[in-house]
């Protein structure tokens, strides 16, 4: 457990570690916070994934509104079908996928558990709360990068292509080259974003949150 020379913001999140908390039961707390949470999301998930179904079955409709059977040829329509049916089906998949890793993560305590290694991974000091506020940050970040992988190459190289939409252009050292530089801006940007996201939270006090809004 931390010192008690802790930041507000390291006791805040070692409160959370996974050995400090015997169970999801959080009844105790006065509001079940984690359980309206992850209902609330998981909510929001099926809601919009009955939304995207009920897109999915319209894209099996072989004849052409009339309004655009002068626009487009039956060929092209069904072949238009086929791709979006392609990707929907794709597209829920993945939101399901991701909705139960997110779940997960929650559950299984993931974040107050690299919170707590950032230090050892790393060879910071635990009180260095902003140095490891931003490897925290960037260790999820490329964690999450990582998991989206799979999910980003075969929708480029095996939707698209299977479709005949795939640019000529685009290869697997350009989409390599185009994440590296989209990971690049993402720390520029979150560098200072994050910095004083924890300068407004040491300030604050308890009531930080205002601020922060």
């Amino acid at each position: 457990a931390p010192g008690p020379q802790a930041s507000r913001l390291t006791r805040l999140l070692a409160s959370s570690r996974p050995y400090t908390i015997p169970s999801t039961n959080d009844g105790d707390m006065g509001f079940p916070y984690l359980t309206a949470s992850l209902g609330f999301s998981v909510s929001v998930c099926i809601f919009e994934t009955y939304l995207d179904w009920r897109q999915y079955l319209l894209y099996f409709v072989s004849e052409r509104p009339k309004e655009l059977e002068i626009l487009i040829s039956k060929q092209k329509f069904l072949r238009s079908q086929d791709y979006n049916s392609d990707k929907m089906r794709f597209k829920m998949f993945s939101t399901l996928f991701f909705e139960m890793e997110s779940t997960l993560s929650i559950l299984l305590y993931v974040y107050p558990y690299v919170w707590d290694k950032i230090p050892l991974w790393f060879g910071i000091s635990p009180d260095s709360e902003l140095t490891r506020s931003i490897l925290f940050q960037g260790a999820l970040m490329l964690a999450s990068k990582v998991s989206h992988l799979p999910f980003g190459l075969y929708s480029t190289f095996v939707i698209e292509d299977r479709h005949g939409f795939k640019s000529d252009e685009m290869t697997l050292g350009l989409y390599f080259s185009d994440l590296a530089k989209e990971l690049a801006l993402t720390a520029v940007i979150g560098v200072p974003l994050i910095s004083i996201l924890i300068t407004i939270i040491k300030w604050g006090g308890e009531w930080f949150y205002l601020y922060v809004w």
